[in-house]
Parts: C-alpha cells; sequence; structure tokens
C-alpha cells in the first residue's frame, strides 16, 4: 500500500478500472481528499459523508450503490478494510479506505443521522466536481 510520503499516493494503475474514463484519477482524488478534509474541518459532515463514499468510490472502482454500502460497514465498524458482498452479483471483495484518510475522520462522520440516497451522492458529485460519476463500470452508466 501508500506510504505516508504525500497525501496522494493511491494511483489509478494500482486499481484496474477503478475510475471513470472521463476522470483523471490522481486530480479527482485530490478535489475529493481536500474536499472531504475542509467538510470535516468545518464540521459539514453531511456533505463529508457525500466526499468519503465519492473517496471510496473512486479507490476501489465500485458502483456508488456499493461505496454508499461499503461506506456504512467502515463507518459502523471504523475499519479501514473490510470485506463486502456484492450487490449486483459477482464475488466479494475487499474494500479499503485510502491510507490518507485519518481514523478520527471516520469517527466523525458517525455524527452523520441521515444517509444520503444514490441520486443524492450522483448529484452533489455532478454540482461540485462537474462529473456525475467517478467509477463506470464497463459500458454502462457505473453509477447504479
Amino acid at each position: 500500500m501508500a506510504t505516508k510520503s504525500t497525501p496522494y499516493e493511491i494511483k489509478h494503475q494500482d486499481i484496474p478500472g477503478s475510475y471513470a474514463k472521463n476522470v483523471d484519477f490522481e486530480e479527482a482524488f485530490k478535489k475529493i481528499f481536500r474536499a472531504l478534509r475542509d467538510h470535516i474541518e468545518d464540521k459539514k459532515y453531511n456533505k463529508a459523508l457525500k466526499d468519503f463514499i465519492l473517496l471510496v468510490q473512486l479507490a476501489n472502482g465500485m458502483r456508488i450503490s456499493e461505496a454508499i454500502e461499503a461506506t456504512k460497514k467502515i463507518i459502523e465498524n471504523e475499519a479501514y478494510e473490510l470485506q463486502l458482498e456484492a450487490l449486483k452479483g459477482g464475488e466479494a471483495r475487499i474494500v479499503r479506505v485510502p491510507p490518507q484518510v485519518p481514523r478520527n475522520w471516520i469517527s466523525k462522520l458517525k455524527k452523520v443521522e441521515k444517509w444520503p440516497s444514490k441520486d443524492a451522492v450522483i448529484m452533489y458529485c455532478k454540482r461540485t466536481f462537474g462529473v456525475n460519476n467517478v467509477y463506470e463500470q464497463g459500458k454502462g452508466r457505473g453509477h447504479s
């Protein structure tokens, strides 16, 4: 895994198929990470949760619905790695939180009472980062 030398060590080559073709992985990671950091610092935990979901999605090459499910389990267990059953068939997968995310950020996200819907995360991503999705699955829309 990555070292602590810089906050953006994960490269898309490390995670095959892990990002939408119209999204520059490194740039997307930086933007989402900065937004997450700023929202945590400003105690805007609802926005931070959406940022975290997108970061998990980008780093693990998964659908938004899978990223939401994984994020719930990550926050509930304060885990950096877990096994997630595939939501739309396929095999279980290991989901990892990027090592740049401090553990105390994850515990702060427990303060969010209402989880965003898939559509809310997609809309947030589009309004905030200019794309409706940071990962696409094959030729599909990628955010189902």
